[in-house]
């Protein structure tokens, strides 16, 4: 079950702050991996044997600029709010974002 909570905040008419928080709770465990006991998070699922009832949350800061009317280029900085990081330690992640 994978969740997310995206909130930003508007501080000129083109740049906004924004802050993320995305978690998953592993309701089944797979059946390719037996025994393995990490998981790839949102980037892959392995099929780890033994992931039910694990879970992982994350948070993340950054910030969007309104390009256009249509395009919003944003960047953040991800880390792990839980004990358990699986496949994450951090991460930055840049996206472009147009609008129709």
């Amino acid at each position: 079950m994978f969740y997310s909570l995206h909130l930003d905040y508007m501080l000129t008419c083109r740049l906004y702050a924004l802050w993320e928080f995305t978690g998953i709770h592993y309701l089944e465990s797979g059946r390719a991996l037996p025994g393995v006991t990490v998981e790839g998070s949102d980037l892959i699922n392995l099929g780890a044997g033994a992931v039910a009832g694990n879970h992982f949350a994350s948070t993340a800061f950054g910030m969007m600029y309104r390009l256009t009317n249509q395009m919003t280029l944003g960047a953040a900085y991800e880390f792990p709010v839980t004990d358990r990081e699986d496949l994450m330690d951090n991460r930055t992640t840049v996206n472009l974002s147009w609008t129709y």
